[in-house]
């Protein structure tokens, strides 16, 4: 069994490596704590698992929603998911930026570029307003729709 915790955390740290350009992931939860998430090394051969090392797992019933944000735009003008928890995958380019969604994240500062995860657990179906702004500024430089329906519909 450890050997094959072993094996899924190596995968797992080159899927990360891969997915963030060998870069830290930066989360930021919906009250806009950051979280730098370190890359976890390999474990070396020979060995089962690191010293003091602990596998972290995210349960699979958490949804992940990819956003591109560059140049001031979303990448997309309509979001889909459902309700429960959810990761908004946020790849950035040519920012700074602030995200907020009404109702359901306060505004969060974004880097210039990048990836960031954001957690949210929606539990009301519906509509809401995803707003872009640049740092410090109130008017929105764009917008888009993060429809959210209950688990089970289209």
């Amino acid at each position: 069994m450890q050997r094959f915790l072993a094996v899924l955390l190596a995968v797992a740290f080159l899927g990360t490596l891969t997915a963030c350009g060998g870069r830290p992931q930066t989360t930021v939860d919906a009250q806009g704590k950051v979280d730098d998430a370190r890359v976890t090394p390999t474990v070396p051969p020979g060995q089962d698992s690191l010293p003091g090392a602990a596998i972290s797992t995210r349960p699979e019933d958490i949804a992940r929603l990819p956003i591109g944000i560059t140049e001031g735009r979303f990448s997309h003008e309509v979001y889909e998911t459902q309700t429960g928890s959810t990761r908004l995958a946020l790849a950035i380019g040519k920012g700074p930026y602030q995200l907020a969604i009404d109702r359901l994240l306060q505004p969060v500062d974004l880097p210039e570029s990048g990836n960031v995860e954001i957690g949210l657990t929606v539990e009301t179906p519906g509509e809401y307003r995803m707003t872009l702004t640049w740092p410090g500024e109130s008017q929105p430089i764009d917008t888009a729709m993060l429809n959210v329906r209950p688990v089970g519909t289209r």
